[in-house]
């Protein structure tokens, strides 16, 4: 049997398929473009239409600023100290009101305590009045101290489940306390104390004061609402993202960037290294690269030019210069140059960058601002904006000025380089630049930051919102880099009118990036596609169909591929789909050879299920085998991770992309490619698709 797929009506009446478990999916690609479309050809928005030329193989896919509305996205906390937090403050004092705290989270491993929220401070005591919601061992549980004891102990009526989006609450209702799991209320305690003396920061995902307690993976949509009992009997969790009704005082963990959307507007702060992802418990939207915009990715020598032009030659005018970043490292105190241009007149330089400590922006030999700020904030999404008017430069930070300074630089330029110059480079995203040059449509003061795209306003000489892409992920989770001559080809396609092609030396993969639901802790559902090539092979008789990068990496965790076998040279395998799993030291701990034969030279379907530890392997639509236990030759049971590796989670297609080469390379064809973090199909056989696979969630 298949999971369900509703077919709802979209815009002006036409049918659009939706996927109830969108929320799931991982990783989805069509591999729909034109032919021969890469992923490393940038084209200039504006109407100067400027040559932009990759160097150090800068790539850009899906993952940008608006790749998800707000509210739709989540923070991976890795459970080593990662947390948030918020100042002490009135609105965590509930006193004896209702009130409730609830939250999305999913949960990669429980330890003996693992804190959600709470405003709980431990000085070898508990303080008085301090609350926490949190998992521990098995459980979730509510804490509430009272008069300098735990007072209120509220408990989930079942144990906690892993590897899952979870709605959680904990309600309090005049002076009952229910704590909710997914919507089922368990204890409820009656208590008429007050929360009102606590001090200290209010912490998202561990305690500061206190060591083990931290949260290991993602946590989304916390909402604290002070003086309501948002929910006072069991209830369906919510399906789309929380907003600031009544009384909210705290919503957060829902952007893509460390806010509060409540009108108190709190200020949220990171320790460790917690990530804005976008992985989240919904998703409602199609991802339209158009639409939503994408990035380029870059690190070490990678860097983005456009050739001289008169266009960028500022002279004394005003002029505006925006993008957005998200850094992938925190400054190390070396420049992180996201943005630079040649002055000719005296070999000088343009200037945008940061380091540590500071944001400056002028020329190499005479610095305008030299800021002192921690505004621009490592992997999350900050909006940077350099403008100038009337003679006055100033730096914006998320729409906020953080500085200003008189400024009439007669600024020569030569061309644009983005990413950085030698060594003094940018690691990270960019999206969406653009280069006004003749006035300033920002003004000169704060003002709201974008939630769209930028156009090419009056006077854009240049304009990279990184929107023509050709392979990119419909999930909006993860970008994808085209290794070797891998492209976009109309010469075979399943569903739409293209497909990936790889000619055996090649690959598509995705870099260690943010990609959480490849995880694969529980169940999960990796399929796709393929038209495999009568003359192609390898020496080892496989051709990779995906897998995890890394694989087969000694001590590099555990890893995953999927195989499409047949004879070659020494190696003689009856034509059909193989799963196998790895060891942390590299040993393949599940191998499965099903019988059966494949076609070449046409299109062919295949799924691997994993459902409660049990994985089936099934193509064109039968199931080849049932492997189960826990010995030796099995494959990974559900309490352990398929792909987390030394390459951070990253996924390779066509390929088996281990120490930073490809082997086991494909020669064929890729279409419509999916994973999911459920088990969509069960049983002997199921339906094939006769449609690509839906992009979107159910609305």
């Amino acid at each position: 049997m298949t999971v369900a797929t509703k077919i709802i009506m979209g815009s002006g009446g036409v049918p659009e398929p939706s996927d109830d478990d969108f929320n799931t999916v991982g990783f989805l690609s069509h591999f729909d473009g034109a032919n021969n479309g890469v992923n490393n050809v940038f084209d200039d928005g504006s109407t100067s239409d400027h040559t932009i030329t990759a160097a150090g193989g800068v790539t850009q896919g899906s993952f940008s600023p608006f790749s998800r509305p707000d509210g739709e996205w989540g923070v991976n906390f890795d459970g080593t100290g990662d947390y948030l937090s918020a100042a002490d403050s009135a609105d965590w004092d509930f006193g004896s009101g209702s009130f409730t705290v609830e939250a999305w989270v999913y949960a990669n491993s429980v330890g003996s305590f693992n804190k959600i929220v709470g405003q709980w401070t431990h000085n070898g005591a508990v303080s008085t009045n301090s609350w926490t919601l949190e998992t521990v061992g098995a459980k979730l549980y509510f804490y509430g101290v009272i008069g300098g004891s735990i007072a209120v102990l509220a408990a989930a009526g079942s144990n906690f489940p892993l590897n899952q989006w979870v709605h959680v609450a904990i309600v309090r209702n005049g002076n009952n306390h229910t704590i909710y799991q997914n919507g089922v209320g368990g204890t409820t305690v009656s208590n008429s104390g007050t929360y009102d003396a606590a001090s200290g920061a209010l912490e998202i995902g561990d305690f500061s004061s206190l060591s083990g307690g931290s949260w290991h993976g993602f946590i989304s949509q916390v909402r604290i609402v002070k003086g309501t009992a948002v929910y006072t009997s069991n209830f369906t969790p919510p399906t789309a993202p929380l907003t600031a009704i009544t009384n909210t005082k705290l919503l957060t963990c829902q952007s893509n960037r460390f806010i509060d959307n409540s009108d108190s507007a709190h200020a949220i702060t990171s320790a460790g290294t917690p990530t804005v992802t976008a992985f989240g418990p919904m998703s409602t939207v199609v991802y339209d690269p158009a639409v939503n915009g994408g990035s380029a990715t870059g690190s070490g020598t990678k860097y983005l030019t456009a050739a001289s032009s008169s266009d960028f030659a500022i002279g004394t005018s005003d002029f505006c210069i925006e993008m957005w970043l998200f850094p992938t490292t925190t400054p190390d105190g070396n420049l992180e140059i996201p943005f630079s241009t040649r002055i000719t007149a005296n070999g000088d330089y343009m200037f945008l960058h940061y380091d540590n400590n500071q944001i400056s922006i002028g020329t190499s030999s005479a610095f305008k601002l030299n800021l002192a700020t921690t505004a621009i904030k490592p992997i999350q999404w900050n909006h940077v904006c350099w403008a100038r008017s009337s003679g006055v430069s100033m730096a914006f930070i998320n729409g906020v000025k953080i500085g200003q300074a008189n400024d009439t630089t007669n600024y020569l330029q030569s061309g644009v380089t983005v990413f950085g110059i030698n060594t003094q480079h940018f690691d990270g995203h960019l999206s969406c630049l653009r280069f006004v040059n003749g006035s300033n449509p920002r003004g000169t003061s704060t003002f709201s930051i974008p939630t769209t795209p930028p156009t090419a306003v009056t006077n854009t000489k240049l304009l990279l919102n990184m929107t023509n892409a050709q392979a990119f992920d419909n999930a909006a989770q993860n970008n994808m880099t085209l290794v070797g001559d891998a492209k976009i080809s109309t010469t075979q396609k399943k569903f739409g009118v293209s497909s990936a092609y790889f000619d055996g030396t090649d690959a598509i993969w995705t870099p260690p990036l943010q990609n959480p639901a490849l995880l694969l802790a529980g169940d999960f559902t990796i399929e796709g596609w393929m038209w495999c090539a009568s003359g192609g092979g390898s020496p080892y008789g496989q051709q990779s169909l995906a897998g995890s990068n890394g694989w087969y990496v000694s001590g590099s965790g555990f890893n995953w591929l999927v195989t499409r076998n047949k004879t070659y040279g020494s190696y003689s395998h009856t034509p059909n789909i193989a799963f196998q799993s790895f060891d942390g030291n590299g040993s393949i701990i599940g191998s499965d050879f099903g019988t059966g034969t494949l076609t070449d030279d046409a299109w062919n379907h295949y799924a691997v299920v994993r459902t409660s530890g049990v994985v089936n392997v099934y193509y064109n639509g039968d199931r080849k085998t049932i492997i189960n236990g826990t010995g030796s030759g099995t494959v990974n049971q559900s309490n352990n991770r398929v792909l987390v590796d030394s390459y951070n989670n990253g996924i390779s297609i066509g390929s088996s992309y281990t120490n930073n080469a490809m082997q086991r390379t494909l020669t064929g064809y890729i279409d419509d490619f999916r994973i999911s973090n459920i088990a969509r199909y069960s049983g002997s056989s199921f339906d094939l698709p006769t449609e690509p696979y839906p992009d979107k969630g159910e609305s």
